[in-house]
């Protein structure tokens, strides 16, 4: 798959309004970019879930301490073609 310059422009964007509505504590915004069917590993157990619901609760339960007090800087954002798909590898610093 080609990665054009539209569709490189396309997928930033949406990461931007991914992270963006996730900081602002717009979690409507935020959990519609998540499937239903979503799981999570990450690096602590209470990092595990198992559904859209789940994580969902869990955000709900502490974006007020998110909001106003995490930044992302530094963001570096890759895009890798694996046909039919594209995976987005982003890394970058929240500050809290």
């Amino acid at each position: 798959m080609q990665i054009t310059k539209k569709i490189e422009a396309e997928i930033l964007q949406v990461m931007d309004d991914y992270w963006g509505s996730y900081l602002r504590g717009d979690l409507q915004t935020w959990a519609s970019y998540l499937p239903d069917d979503y799981r999570n590993i990450g690096s602590t157990k209470e990092e595990i879930w198992n559904s859209k619901k789940e994580i969902v609760d869990y955000t709900n339960s502490l974006y007020e301490q998110i909001v106003g007090m995490a930044e992302l800087r530094n963001k570096k954002t890759q895009i890798i073609p694996y046909d039919p798909y594209l995976m987005v590898h982003e890394l970058g610093d929240i500050y809290v």
